[in-house]
């Protein structure tokens, strides 16, 4: 009974913030009508590629369907969605995730047949990857991202340090840095810091197991666990158990990087956001970004990328579907690009030679300038069709239970592939 009122609220909130998208411009007045899903992490520059459109279209008016600031309520959001063929959105800013599953689910459209060649042509290498993965093109990027350690350089000169570049460095990082500072028998500051969203959780271990030399779905074969993932396990339940604050799966993206910015944590693991930040806050003399401490395998990371898909089901895309491509493929002109290609690196090949606009990408984000040189060392995450989000909430839930000592390292890897294989067979 819960389950179905908690629906029925998520339902009703949605439709709410979908009427109040709309606004009088719904009405239309003959003129086409595209409903965007954006959640708010992406609106500033969404509404400047809007307006610029219908600048140029006249006949079209495209309204933004703001989204939840919290990554957890865009996951909730997105299923019931996706599960519900829900026809209020047109269009969605989505990530890999949810742009596997919604192909898998037969929600979105494969927009690789309307694009000239020419546009196919001018994707960076790892959106290939991503074609092969979706099993055709159902996202054009918005950038292309990955993630980073940050370091807060004032701890790191004042206790003499180098940046670490191995896994046996990193834990003499943590050791040093992490201590009591006031006396009080309390630990306040520590060496490494990460967020502790299920989501997030995976993906750290993702990034371990990758740096070890694993692979994601043999973890735990002929009844013992794989020698490479039980020691990516062991190192990260290690890492965290003594370097990190105690509360970790409580601590989301703003906990963590204020505890960087306020020199209570040496090392963060995050996303291009905080380079950005970095920058906006005047931060660059206090914050400096690295590569991933190499483990046997090297210092590999998480591939990530953010752009719009296509609802098959959107009301509109029904009544006028050559509108709404229309507007998928204005995001694959360069100039459109250079907008929402806010973060980390563009996805365009064209957008790479423009050698003014990459200086000043450069300056803006402190990950610009070295992200081509670490994107040689980030994958793209290995999940199920179909069920790409409950693989990662599951997973992170498992292992959340194991670095916070609630699990053995044996037994967290067994459960782990039993849920692989339990998602893999369906």
């Amino acid at each position: 009974m819960k389950r179905v009122l908690w629906i029925s609220m998520i339902m009703l909130v949605a439709s709410l913030g979908f009427a109040g998208g709309q606004g009088e411009a719904a009405k239309g007045g003959g003129k086409a009508i595209i409903n965007y899903y954006c959640p708010t992490w992406g609106e500033d520059f969404m509404k400047q590629i809007m307006t610029k459109y219908m600048e140029e279209k006249p006949g079209v008016i495209v309204n933004v369907v703001g989204g939840p600031a919290v990554w957890q309520d865009h996951v909730a959001r997105t299923q019931l969605w996706f599960s519900t063929k829900y026809g209020g959105v047109d269009m969605m800013y989505q990530d890999d995730v949810f742009t596997l599953d919604g192909a898998a689910m037969g929600v979105l459209e494969n927009l690789g047949p309307y694009m000239t060649q020419a546009m196919k042509d001018d994707l960076v290498d790892v959106q290939k990857d991503y074609e092969k993965m979706f099993g055709g093109i159902y996202r054009l990027p918005w950038w292309q991202g990955m993630s980073y350690n940050y370091y807060n350089k004032k701890m790191f000169s004042s206790a003499g340090l180098s940046v670490p570049k191995t896994w046996d460095e990193l834990m003499a990082v943590g050791q040093k840095m992490t201590k009591d500072i006031n006396g009080d028998g309390q630990t306040d500051q520590w060496g490494y810091v990460t967020q502790g969203y299920p989501s997030e959780m995976y993906i750290n271990y993702a990034e371990f197991l990758y740096q070890a030399g694993g692979e994601e779905w043999t973890i735990f074969k002929g009844g013992k666990p794989d020698p490479i993932a039980k020691k990516a396990l062991e190192f990260q339940k290690d890492l965290y158990q003594k370097y990190a604050p105690k509360d970790l799966p409580a601590i989301h993206y703003d906990q963590s990087r204020a505890l960087l910015r306020e020199s209570k944590a040496a090392i963060l693991r995050d996303w291009g956001d905080s380079g950005l930040q970095a920058v906006k806050n005047n931060e660059t003399d206090l914050i400096g970004v690295m590569n991933f401490p190499a483990g046997p395998a090297g210092p590999y990371g998480i591939a990530h990328c953010w752009g719009t898909v296509v609802n098959k089901y959107g009301d509109n895309f029904k009544k006028n579907k050559q509108a709404v491509i229309d507007f998928a493929l204005f995001f694959t002109r360069p100039d459109i690009h250079k907008i929402s290609a806010v973060l980390d690196l563009p996805a365009l090949k064209s957008v790479y030679k423009d050698a003014a606009f990459m200086a000043e990408k450069n300056k803006a984000n402190i990950v610009a300038p070295v992200s081509e040189e670490y994107l040689k060392f980030r994958k793209p995450r290995k999940m199920p069709a179909k069920h790409a989000s409950e693989y990662m909430e599951g997973l992170g839930k498992i292992v959340i239970t194991c670095t916070s000592g609630g699990s053995s390292v044996d037994n967290t890897l067994k459960e782990y592939q039993a849920l692989v294989d339990q998602l893999t067979a369906k």
